[in-house]
């Protein structure tokens, strides 16, 4: 199953939210689901490409830092496990909150292998352009997709 598409959804009271059914099924076979940061949203990702992605970074030797010990570190810190109660509604923390301007309404945009939650304002204002702007960006998967220059 590859993800795609958008649901928007509230923030309770209490500050809960849960995955919706539409994308549900992606983390079925999952143990454990993971919170990070991302590009101005947060994104939820299996234990799977989670246990990848760390196995790979561990390798990096902590001797004497550097560029990618710090990366190591700032993707080890800015991830968290989700834990959904029994209704299957888990809280965002806090300072995920913050730092993606997530208020009480969030748009989930499925993207391939991973499910991003967007504050729905700072999306639209992001991404739902002008027929121009939504035009180059097809332009630049054309050039991806076919070579061209």
């Amino acid at each position: 199953m590859v993800l795609g598409g958008t649901v928007d959804l509230q923030i309770d009271d209490k500050g809960r939210i849960r995955i919706p059914g539409k994308f549900r099924p992606f983390f079925a076979d999952c143990k454990q689901i993971f919170l990070q940061k991302g590009n101005g949203c947060l994104e939820l990702i299996k234990d799977s490409k989670y246990n990848e992605v760390m196995g790979k970074l561990s390798s990096v030797s902590m001797m004497g830092g550097g560029p990618l010990y710090e990366a190591f570190v700032l993707y080890s810190s800015s991830t968290s496990a989700i834990n959904e109660d029994s209704q299957g509604r888990f809280t965002i923390p806090a300072a995920m909150k913050e730092f993606a301007h997530i208020a009480k309404d969030v748009r989930f945009v499925g993207l391939f292998d991973r499910l991003q939650i967007w504050d729905r304002d700072t999306f639209v204002s992001r991404f739902e352009q002008s027929g121009d702007s939504y035009n180059k960006a097809l332009a630049e998967i054309d050039k991806l997709l076919n070579g061209h220059d």
